[in-house]
């Protein structure tokens, strides 16, 4: 079963972040720019974060040789 207030206590802090991010920015600039306007939220609010981590996906459960890089891995023990 799901339990909905430990997502809540995950994911809205990192929601959060990223919205302040698009107020303080607005809209229009490159992705580089939203990634270090939100390495420098997440730093400052104290959320736990990986930056352009890399794991290779699974096909019935086996690896792949493929790589997929995450933006950003927040709130994962670290």
């Amino acid at each position: 079963m799901i339990d909905i207030q430990m997502l809540k206590e995950q994911i809205y802090p990192v929601v959060g972040a990223i919205c302040q991010v698009h107020r303080e920015l607005g809209p229009g600039l490159n992705e580089a720019c939203y990634q270090e306007g939100l390495e420098f939220e997440l730093t400052e609010q104290g959320i736990p974060f990986r930056r352009e981590d890399t794991f290779h996906p699974s096909y019935r459960s086996k690896p792949m040789q493929a790589i997929f890089r995450l933006d950003f891995l927040c709130k994962k023990t670290l």
